[in-house]
């Protein structure tokens, strides 16, 4: 819950509204744990179920609106592999 609110109720990678619904919403690691992430308050963000299954492991993906938020993607740098 706390992340929730501390998120506005806004899903970080999507930017719509979380769903009410607490089994569509994802408890999700900035930083994988698989590249070194914790499980800390700092380094989780409730997440929509949709992006985090698109996400996966390999961090977080470039907006799904890149054709209208060039900025934000020109700023995207993909996990080293």
């Amino acid at each position: 819950m706390r992340l929730i609110v501390r998120q506005g109720a806004l899903c970080p990678l999507c930017k719509t509204r979380l769903p009410e619904d607490a089994a569509d919403i994802h408890v999700d690691h900035v930083v994988p744990v698989a590249r070194g992430g914790t499980s800390d308050l700092e380094n989780l963000q409730a997440v929509c179920a949709a992006c985090n299954m698109r996400k996966g492991a390999a961090g977080n993906p470039p907006p799904r609106d890149f054709l209208t938020a060039p900025d934000e993607v020109s700023n995207y740098r993909a996990p080293d592999e």
